[in-house]
């Protein structure tokens, strides 16, 4: 086996322990059991993991120390160490969660290569040393676009404004829902969104309650139309960029949290200020519009 290493990944040894069939049925007949396991993990994520990529010490030493002290330990030839051993600030790249990998790289039949690939030939793959490395299967592993998110799905705003124009320049929002010009419009799981090493699910639950109370003032005729100011976009870009710059993801590598001009699109402090800023939508941020009934019976005819 060769594998290809373009760049080096941390890891953190934690093993994807199996649950059995026996422990499952202890879990459905005492519940509460279950419902304290949950705690645990998410008091662990929430005041750990998530904590230590947003640059909150201890946990960032702690966190680099588990993944350099791992690296060190578990691989014995210091020549493959080298190859292996990233030169940015763990945490930087998606983190490996994982207790075998590192050790089928240690096998006698799997070769580590860290030249970059020059072409792929009818035999298999050139590095930019000059070898073929001859294969019998060639397994691509390219990655995605996570900057994409509707895209590329066309959607249309004010004035004809088209969604690849309004982000020409940069990809940003209003507390990742709102796009200026864009009435109306609520971005699920938009730039920003991401908690550092936090469910999606709970996220996403979290903006699903703050949509809602947008929603329930619209059921109140409150406004017909809504729209971020185009300042508060801004200024709330520059928030999250002044926040980003003391995160572990502008730490010296390249990954998916970067966008074209390196700016990571993640949220970049705590789970608990998450909730808070996204508990109450501020409506002073927001241009709201009514219709009068005979305007709308007038567009409607």
């Amino acid at each position: 086996f060769t594998v290809f290493q373009r760049t080096p990944q941390w890891y953190l040894p934690i093993p994807n322990a199996a649950v059995t069939e026996k422990t499952k049925a202890m879990y459905r007949q005492h519940p509460n059991r279950l419902r304290r396991l949950r705690l645990l993990h998410l008091f662990y994520f929430r005041h750990f993991l998530t904590k230590a990529v947003t640059g909150h010490q201890p946990q960032n030493f702690i966190f680099s120390s588990i993944a350099k002290l791992y690296m060190r330990f578990a691989i014995k030839d210091p020549v493959l160490r080298k190859k292996l051993t990233p030169d940015y600030k763990p945490g930087c790249k998606r983190i490996i969660i994982n207790t075998t990998c590192l050790p089928a790289l240690q096998r006698e039949n799997v070769h580590i290569v860290t030249d970059g690939i020059q072409e792929i030939t009818p035999k298999g793959v050139k590095t930019a040393d000059g070898k073929e490395h001859e294969l019998d299967v060639l397994i691509l592993s390219t990655g995605f676009h996570p900057t994409a998110f509707m895209r590329p799905m066309d959607m249309q705003g004010k004035d004809g404004l088209k969604i690849n124009d309004a982000w020409k320049d940069k990809i940003h929002t209003y507390r990742s829902l709102f796009l200026p010009n864009f009435p109306n419009n609520f971005l699920m799981l938009g730039p920003n969104t991401p908690v550092g090493n936090f469910s999606v699910i709970a996220m996403s639950e979290v903006q699903c309650g703050y949509i809602l109370k947008v929603l329930n003032k619209w059921r109140n005729h409150e406004f017909d139309e809504i729209d971020v100011t185009m300042d508060r976009a801004k200024e709330f870009h520059a928030y999250m960029k002044k926040g980003l710059a003391k995160t572990v993801w502008v730490g010296g590598c390249q990954s998916w949290y970067l966008d074209k001009d390196g700016d990571p699109i993640l949220w970049p402090y705590s789970w608990e200020q998450w909730e808070k800023e996204m508990d109450k939508p501020d409506m002073n941020d927001f241009i709201t519009l009514k219709f009068d009934a005979e305007e709308e019976t007038s567009q409607a005819a």
